[in-house]
Order: C-alpha cells, then structure tokens, then sequence
C-alpha cells in the first residue's frame, strides 16, 4: 500500500500534466462532522434512537422503520428538516467543495449511504447545493410521504390520520445484488465510482491504470468501512483523504500491514490522514495546485 501519510506527497498533485481530476466525497463524517442518519433521532427521540441501537435490521431499512416511529412520536417534517439544516460540519469542508466547484478541470460527487433527501436539506443550509447539480449525488433514494402510522400503511386511512414520514429505500436494487465483498446490500461504492469514471473518461480508469497513463486522478474522502470498496478500484495515480481516529484508516493500515511484501498490494492510491477541516482543505488545495 502506498505511504500513510499526514502530508501531501510531492508527486505534483492531481492537477499536473493536465489530467482530469475527480472528487469523491463520503456524507457522514467526511464532508459533514455527523450521521445524518442519526442526528435528527438523537436530537428529537432519545427514546426512539436507544429502539434504532438496540435492532440488527439490515441499516437502510432500519432507517426506514426509524423515520416512522419518529412520526409517531410527533414529530413532523418542518422540525425535522429544521433540526436537520443545523447538523454540524467543518467550515473548512465547506470552503474545501466550493474550491473544487471553482476549479478548471475538476468535478466531483458524493457517494453516500445516507440519503437524498437528508444529504439535499443540509447541503442547502450549508449553501452548497449548486457545487452539487443534479446527477453527482449517488445515495439512496428517499421521499416524503404520507402514511396512516395507525396501520403503518401507505394507502389506507383517512387524510386526517394521515402524517407526512420520511421514506428510504435502497440504492441497489433488491433483485440485482451486488458482488462486492467489502460492501453492504444497499450499496456498492466502488461500483458507483468506478461507473463516474467511465462516464467522465468515456472508458473508465481502472485500479490497474498506470499512473503515467490514467486520464483521471480521483480523491477520494471518506471514514468507514464501507469506502474501502470504492479506495480499492484505485490506482498508484489517485489519493485517498482518510479521516483519522475512524474505521477507514484503521482498516487500511490493516491492509497494508498484511500485504508489505506483496508485489501489488490491494490499496494502490496514496494515503493521507485528516483530522479536521484545516487538514482537509490544506490538504486539498495541495492536490489542486496547479502546475
């Protein structure tokens, strides 16, 4: 694996030579310093979240049970939203996506496991929503609806037992699994990377792609676990922005503690730890120099 660092490596950034570059943004603890899935839960229904930590439902639909029991437990769409819109996030992030927005040559999207109606709500708060137009969120989908929570039904009861609930549903779909290995049911983040890069190439950069050879640079920032899959279709060429003190860094020094000796070991992009949003942006705006 490549070098775990703090710092920028002095290899010109993504921007020499020309090259197209890519940002792809993790939600939740990457470009925001929360879980939307759980911070409205946590603010509004202590009650209803100790319910959501004590369940082992698959995590989408556990989000989706949650929604409604927050309906039930009064609360509407206007103080959801509203608590919502004051998840925290680093200023820094901030500056960090209207950097890249403003930058010749460079796009980038987020690839989340949260979901579009949470990641749109904050990214409008926070005064970003245009760095993001309509095609670069890739998330599972989500909608308000009405329901009659006494039958917890979609159809049936009057207008007047009827309340407006969150409704999440996978980003997969249930009758076409993935094959990934590294990633949850719902979600294929590699997958999801590697079709933006075939999109912005017309070919699609691969993790084998020579570095010299790559017509796109990615960086990727994310956390989890379940980032692993999309740093694992990355190549010698790309750079990995790794929050410190959570599951993705810990889970590539793992990798990369198993595979020293290994002639091609599976984490091929160059690794850069971050533990707030002066780090980030620092180090994305080495990455974006120009040459």
């Amino acid at each position: 694996m490549a070098n775990v660092a703090t710092a920028v490596a002095t290899d010109g950034g993504c921007t020499s030579g020309g090259r197209r570059t890519l940002v792809a943004w993790d939600f939740d603890h990457s470009l925001v310093n929360d879980n939307t899935d759980t911070y409205v839960v946590q603010q509004l229904t202590p009650a209803v979240y100790q319910q959501m930590r004590g369940r082992d439902d698959q995590w989408t639909d556990l989000c989706r049970w949650t929604f409604r029991e927050m309906a039930k437990a009064g609360v509407t769409r206007g103080s959801f939203e509203a608590c919502l819109a004051t998840l925290p996030c680093f200023e820094e992030n901030v500056e960090a996506v209207k950097l890249i927005a403003a930058t010749a040559n460079v796009d980038q999207v987020i690839i989340s496991d949260s979901n579009t109606v949470l990641i749109d709500v904050v990214l409008e708060a926070r005064g970003i929503a245009d760095c993001f137009p309509e095609g670069t969120i890739f998330t599972n989908p989500a909608r308000w609806i009405e329901v009659d929570l006494q039958q917890d039904s979609d159809s049936a009861g009057t207008k007047g037992d009827r309340h407006e609930v969150l409704d999440v549903d996978w980003f997969q779909n249930r009758n076409s699994p993935h094959s990934c290995p590294w990633s949850p049911d719902n979600m294929c983040k590699g997958d999801i990377l590697d079709t933006v890069r075939a999109n912005l190439t017309g070919a699609g950069a691969t993790a084998n792609t020579a570095n010299g050879d790559s017509q796109i640079c990615t960086i990727y920032v994310g956390d989890g676990r379940g980032d692993l899959s999309a740093v694992l279709r990355m190549g010698p060429g790309d750079h990995v922005l790794a929050r410190a003190g959570y599951s993705l860094l810990k889970a590539l020094r793992e990798l990369a503690s198993q595979q020293a000796s290994a002639s091609s070991p599976p984490v091929q992009a160059t690794v850069h730890s971050w533990a707030n949003g002066i780090e980030l942006l620092t180090i994305m705006q080495n990455l974006l120099q120009q040459q």
